[in-house]
């Protein structure tokens, strides 16, 4: 008993000061400029790999070759641990700044929903780069290297205590105290606090948000550093995803702390992390098998818990402007990239040089969009029979799983509002639900699909319901730990090595699956474009627009939120199930909350709004770079194309959030509405406005019928289909 207690406290107490650590570098961000930090994790991921190629030594070298000019050289840059931790914490601090400035600051006054999306985008952003540039091998940090020594200094119970375990602890406790210190005595720490406390009123007595936020970045970037050091040293080998990944928990830890409370939120950490130990050393004597996955599901399962029971002191400090979802309207039109580049006075120029406003050039430009549609179609049909390499039709069926991977998001980010990154899990639950089908319950092809399918609907009301209560910042919280549960505790057991299923002989050639991949989506495609058209979808429009106004008209919340929960999980449910088919078992690599965030991006970036969203975004970011791939070494993968989804995810938000489905739409749009009669624009003004006639739109096309008692209930006439 004594040695199982001190064994808890020797791997519970340090695993926690690592998230105690990242949950203070979130709230002190969150503090001064009520930005949730999701590219925390990324920006640790980065900075450890930055430190650790110093300590173990980095080549930089110079090539160039301009005309006469003949430059050739390098050195090779090595120091100590010690040595190369204030160089890391130099380039945290610039890495801090350069994000709150060019990044953050062109996005503060952005809603909530803008937000995340982008923090999550810059997340991807720093884990392509680190990848791109320091490799895609895991980091090792051997005993030399380590931020302590690994040797015990003490022995309690049996159980060694090393100088490292012990140093990360008191790391995070002089952090602490002097964080408190800093908020306590300090004249820019009571700034934050009266920030933290209400905005509006700092700013009338004279504080000064922007040099706070700049403040608060590049401190909250140095905390990123030393976390994601100690991070690495501890876990040994890991790699970019698996840091981030782990920093999962430190969001976690600083949402029970509300966003504003240091020691709750240190507290938290501390907590998630012996907790976490318990169970495994509980699990682990009982039986090793359960073993897997246990601690992030029971840990992060009562941090939903938590959330869904909406504390006071969680929700007191939260930005309350999390009622709208995706709109057409851009929130960072200070962007420098937005200002060099601005698609709206480019068509402007392109209108006064051609006269767009002719019959011939409307209906030449509709026989264009017609063209491509049957283009399109007819590729698609006729594919297996074109004279293409036979490996040409993997990338063709994975395209497919990739357009039902990007109508779950549109379904539930773009039209009903939720944002989540759980889709991986869902495939995952897709699956699973096929391997148990066809080995256990030894049903024929394709029922386990369906099966597959159906399994998802439980799941999606299980994550339904904390949104209910959640929105925002919490709903995300909640949907990263649900994902990152199911990766730790489902996807090992249906991963390749795990459960394997075994097509049909019938099914078993390129062409057959290939078509009954392409018959399943289109179906899929069918009946969600179908119900966007009905009053089901309308409501999702409502909703996202604005929850409080679509309930004063008597739409109901709950039901239509779980509805487009459960379409949004079958999609995806789906898609993991004709993967698992097509690769022979589950890869965990698709049910990742990494894949998750990844192909958001891409929606986002694509069209989340739009049924033609999934075709650019399949087409662009599934299809091509499978195709443009080589044999390549793992030593030699290429992320530029997560590199630049990243960037154009941010840049997209900053224009126009609907992505480039509905780009040339959203460009006449404006370039039409924004002119005044003096010829001006008024940017502002037509957003409003755009975005009140969309709210208005749909809440008209809901009809109203009136109730026994004389009530009006929108929701219950449309279901209804009962005249007004």
């Amino acid at each position: 008993m004594i040695h199982t207690t001190f064994s808890i406290l020797s791997g519970g107490l340090v695993a926690g000061a690592v998230y105690a650590l990242l949950a203070m570098g979130l709230v002190l961000i969150y503090k001064a400029t009520r930005i949730p930090n999701f590219a925390y994790g990324g920006m640790a991921s980065f900075l450890a790999f930055f430190h650790y190629n110093l300590v173990t030594g980095r080549r930089v070298s110079l090539n160039l070759d301009l005309l006469y000019l003949h430059i050739h050289g390098g050195v090779t840059v090595h120091l100590s641990f010690w040595a190369a931790l204030p160089v890391t914490l130099a380039a945290a601090a610039l890495l801090g700044w350069f994000i709150e400035r060019l990044i953050i600051r062109p996005f503060a006054k952005a809603s909530m929903v803008t937000l995340i999306i982008v923090t999550l985008g810059l997340n991807l952003l720093l884990t392509a780069v680190a990848e791109q540039v320091f490799g895609t091998k895991d980091l090792v940090v051997s005993n030399a290297h380590a931020i302590f020594s690994r040797s015990p200094v003490l022995s309690l119970g049996g159980v060694n205590f090393t100088y490292e375990r012990l140093g990360v602890v008191a790391i995070v406790v002089v952090l602490s105290a002097g964080v408190w210190a800093f908020f306590r005595f300090t004249a820019t720490g009571l700034a934050i606090r009266a920030v933290a406390t209400d905005r509006d009123v700092a700013s009338l007595l004279g504080v000064s948000v922007r040099q706070l936020s700049v403040v608060s970045w590049v401190t909250g970037s140095m905390v990123a550093a030393v976390a994601g050091v100690a991070l690495a040293s501890i876990v040994i080998s890991s790699n970019p995803g698996l840091l981030f990944v782990l920093s999962i928990k430190g969001f976690a830890a600083a949402i029970v702390g509300g966003m504003v409370s240091f020691p709750i939120a240190v507290a938290a950490g501390f907590g998630i992390g012996i907790g976490e130990e318990l169970v495994r050393q509980t699990i682990v004597q009982h039986d090793t098998k359960l073993y897997t996955g246990a601690p992030e599901v029971l840990t992060l399962g009562a941090v939903i818990v938590v959330l869904a029971l909406r504390p006071r002191w969680i929700f007191k400090g939260i930005r309350d402007d999390e009622d709208t979802g995706i709109t057409g309207r851009g929130g960072g039109s200070e962007l420098f990239l937005v200002r060099w580049i601005d698609p709206v006075e480019a068509y402007r120029l392109l209108r006064a040089a051609i006269p767009t406003t002719s019959p011939g050039l409307r209906r030449t430009t509709r026989g264009i969009r017609i063209g491509v549609v049957a283009g399109l179609a007819l590729f698609a049909v006729t594919f297996p029979f074109l004279p293409l390499p036979a490996f040409w039709t993997l990338p063709a069926n994975l395209t497919l799983i990739y357009l039902l991977v990007v109508l779950s998001f549109v379904v539930l980010v773009g039209w009903l509002g939720q944002i989540s990154v759980a889709q991986g899990a869902f495939l995952a639950v897709g699956g699973a639900g096929v391997a148990v089908c066809a080995n256990t319950l030894h049903l024929p092809f394709p029922l386990p699909i369906l099966g597959g399918v159906l399994l998802s609907i439980p799941v999606s009301i299980l994550i339904g319901l904390p949104a209910l209560r959640l929105r925002g910042l919490h709903l995300v919280v909640a949907t990263l730990a649900f994902g990152l549960a199911a990766e730790r505790a489902l996807l090992p057991r249906f991963s390749e090595g795990g459960v394997r299923v075994v097509l049909p002989t019938y099914m078993r050639s390129d062409r057959a699956l290939y078509y009954f991949f392409l018959a399943v989506t289109v179906v899929a495609f069918v009946l969600a474009g179908r119900m966007k058209a009905t009053r089901v979808g309308r409501s999702f429009f409502a909703i996202r627009d604005s929850e409080t106004v679509a309930s004063a008209y008597g739409i109901r919340p709950v039901r239509v939120k779980l509805t487009g929960f459960v379409v949004s999980g079958a999609i995806a449910s789906l898609a993991g199930s004709m993967l698992t088919y097509q690769l022979g078992a589950l890869n965990a690599g698709y049910g990742s909350v990494a894949f998750s965030i990844e192909w958001l991006a891409y929606s986002v970036v694509a069209g989340i709004t739009s049924i033609a969203g999934p075709i650019i975004g399949a087409l662009f970011f599934g299809l091509y770079p499978e195709l443009a791939k080589s044999t390549v070494s793992a030593s030699n993968i290429s992320h530029i194309q997560e590199i630049f989804a990243a960037v154009l995810l941010i840049v997209i938000m900053a224009v126009n959030p609907e992505g480039l489905a509905s780009m040339s739409r959203f460009v006449r749009s404006r370039a039409s509405a924004h002119e005044d009669d003096d010829g001006a624009s008024d940017a502002e003004d037509l957003a409003a406005i755009e975005a009140a006639a969309t709210a208005e739109r749909h809440l008209e096309e809901l009809p109203l019928e009136a109730d026994a008692d004389g009530d009006i209930d929108a929701e219950e006439a449309a279901l209804s289909g009962a005249p007004s």
